[in-house]
């Protein structure tokens, strides 16, 4: 099941392959995005499937950290977020951005590249 706060029409949740990052389906960016209540991503989470919250859609950014201590060393702050951690020692954190000026300032892209 997707955790409540996620619950929201803005979001699309695809399937990820079993202990990686990798989305499972070829067509993620488009027809294999699915709602949270769709009944293709509830089966796949029902038999033990993993998921992953597709950037951009409800201006979500998801910032991977593989290397903590490239951030942390450096002291560069984060605000507070949702955060998980995908292997020991790495995480992801989930941010909502309505200023993509500030994304593009901050990570050297526009939206959708």
């Amino acid at each position: 099941m997707i955790a409540e706060p996620f619950r929201k029409d803005v979001f699309r949740f695809i399937k990820v392959r079993k202990f990686d990052k990798k989305a499972l389906e070829q067509d993620w960016q488009a027809s294999a995005a699915y709602h949270f209540d769709d009944p293709k991503i509830t089966a796949w989470i029902e038999s033990g499937g993993n998921v992953g919250i597709r950037g951009g859609d409800g201006n979500a950014i998801i910032l991977d950290i593989d290397a903590s201590d490239r951030i942390f060393d450096k002291n560069i702050q984060l605000p507070a977020s949702t955060t998980w951690e995908t292997r020991p020692g790495r995480q992801q954190r989930l941010y909502i951005c309505d200023d993509w000026d500030q994304v593009a300032k901050f990570v050297g892209k526009e939206k959708d590249q």
